[in-house]
């Protein structure tokens, strides 16, 4: 689960530092950068899913991104921290750019956690990887494979992409959890006026996007491992919604 972010010069987003619970409400006016807070961590998620071509491109291009300065362009850093129930670990990267072109500067992730595809004990193990250059240098506790200690990359590409992605080499065991937390990062813009218009039942188990389906999913959620979880929601939109 998302833990923490730290963004900077996203957008609009100058510097930001968030922390997450189970369930999040962004609450603010017109204009203050909650949509950009989001977008940031959909930018990540984009990028673990395709490539950081591609998330670049879906919102117009670098400059489009990164926040506008007088001077020197500044760098966008994004920081996430994730807490399971048995592991936890952090990714970071940071990206410049320079005449509509741009080049990951920083990356870097740490995940400690059981490796349940290699070991069956539950022993946790930390593992890491960092970039410098167009090497990325990667390290483990797990002793007892021997694993590509340095690879190749490209500057306009990530790590954590082909962590990802088919066929990708067998380091990739080792982060396989914070990828996962990366791709299954989910967001909602849920409006008033969305919720108060009379719903059609559906079947759907996942929210929509915009709460469209909110009433079906809160009555779905009967289950004893759900009721919790359905009482806490209510809460949180008794705190913001009339």
């Amino acid at each position: 689960m998302l833990k923490s972010a730290a963004i900077s010069h996203f957008k609009s987003v100058s510097e930001a530092k968030l922390k997450f619970g189970k369930e999040n409400v962004i609450v603010g006016p017109n204009g203050v950068g909650k949509s950009n807070i989001v977008d940031a961590l959909y930018f990540i998620r984009d990028a673990a899913r395709e490539d950081l071509d591609f998330a670049v491109t879906k919102r117009h291009g670098i400059e489009s991104i990164r926040q506008w300065s007088r001077t020197r362009p500044f760098n966008i850093s994004i920081e996430l921290g994730f807490k399971a129930k048995d592991s936890s670990g952090s990714y970071r990267v940071v990206i410049s750019s320079a005449r509509g072109n741009f080049k990951v500067e920083e990356e870097s992730a740490e995940w400690t956690g059981p490796i349940s595809f290699l070991d069956n004990s539950g022993q946790s193990y930390t593992s890491s990887f960092k970039r410098s250059g167009d090497k990325i240098y990667l390290f483990s506790d797990f002793d007892k494979l021997q694993i590509p200690k340095e690879l190749p990359i490209s500057h306009n590409d990530l790590f954590l992409t082909q962590i990802g992605s088919k066929g990708s080499s067998i380091a990739s065991i080792f982060f396989n959890s914070l990828s996962h937390e990366i791709t299954s990062f989910a967001a909602y813009a849920i409006y008033p006026n969305t919720i108060r218009t009379p719903q059609s039942v559906s079947n759907e188990e996942m929210l929509s996007d915009t709460g469209s389906n909110l009433a079906s999913i809160i009555k779905r959620m009967t289950t004893n491992t759900r009721r919790k979880s359905r009482e806490s929601l209510v809460d949180s939109l008794k705190a913001v919604l009339p």
